[in-house]
């Protein structure tokens, strides 16, 4: 039997690697009911907010993986909220599944300043 041993393939922008895009893509399937190239999309603008780590909607899309051209994909950031809503209570259930663990005692603090 012939074993091959290969190193994670990086996108061709920045240092993102597949195997956690692909990982962030699995946890919205998990949680988030919506149609795979939403899901896509999204897994896609959070490796861009996390690599450029700013709310520059142009920025981000220079970091979303991909072929596009920057233009096309902060088109697409814009066209997204445009044509779907997202549902906040799966989000909510996202981030807590992805940040704590079910054996975790946890408390909610609210900011409700304006």
């Amino acid at each position: 039997m012939c074993i091959i041993m290969m190193q994670p393939r990086t996108f061709d922008q920045g240092n993102c690697i597949v195997k956690e895009f692909k990982l962030i893509k699995a946890a919205l399937k998990k949680h988030v009911i919506m149609h795979g190239a939403r899901i896509n999309f999204l897994a896609c603008f959070i490796v861009g907010f996390l690599k450029t780590s700013t709310v520059n909607l142009k920025k981000v899309a220079t970091g979303m993986p991909g072929a596009a051209h920057r233009d096309s994909k902060y088109k697409r950031i814009q066209r997204f909220p445009r044509d779907f809503e997202l549902d906040l209570y799966m989000i909510a259930e996202l981030v807590a599944s992805l940040v704590l663990s079910e054996l975790e005692a946890w408390t909610l603090a609210l900011d409700r300043t304006n």
